[in-house]
Formats: structure tokens, C-alpha cells, sequence
């Protein structure tokens, strides 16, 4: 499991949950928070900080499944999250 913290750009709030995938500039995630579609949040995974927008969440019993479109990826960031998703 890769732990990630997702949190609203205007809002001290965060949401735990795990990512389940990445793919280009989309990360596939499970939190225990639903976010709307459009809104701007702030990503910790592992050491890394990163930005992006909720393409919205989907409920999946007591958690939300959530896309979201990073904003800010860097080529390292990009590698480093390839190499976490291919370790587990």
C-alpha cells in the first residue's frame, strides 16, 4: 500500500487513503473524503508535494475512489511514482 494525504488548497482538512495507480498526469486514489469535481488539492505521497484537481469521487463502500489531474509533475516526481507503483 502507498499511503497518500489529499488535502483542499483552502482548508487545513485532509483525507487519508491510498494510491491505487497513475497513468500520464492521473493519479487513481481511495481516501475516506469525497472531493468535488474541479477542486484544487494539495497531494503528499510519500516525500514527495504535489497539486492537482478533483475529477470528482465515487463512493465505494465507506471510502471514495478519486481521480485526480496533477498540475505540477515533475519528470522526477513522474519516475518516482513509477517506481513506487512498479515495487509493490
Amino acid at each position: 500500500m502507498i499511503a497518500v494525504r489529499v488535502g483542499w488548497v483552502s482548508r487545513e482538512e485532509e483525507a487519508q487513503g491510498e494510491l491505487r495507480g497513475f497513468t500520464g498526469e492521473m493519479l487513481d486514489l481511495v481516501v475516506d473524503k469525497a472531493f468535488a469535481p474541479g477542486t484544487p488539492v494539495k497531494l503528499s505521497v510519500e516525500e514527495m508535494s504535489l497539486a492537482g484537481k478533483s475529477l470528482g469521487s465515487k463512493r465505494e463502500g465507506e471510502r471514495f475512489a478519486m481521480r485526480v489531474r496533477l498540475t505540477n509533475l515533475r519528470r522526477t516526481d513522474r519516475e518516482r511514482l513509477l517506481a513506487l507503483l512498479d515495487a509493490r
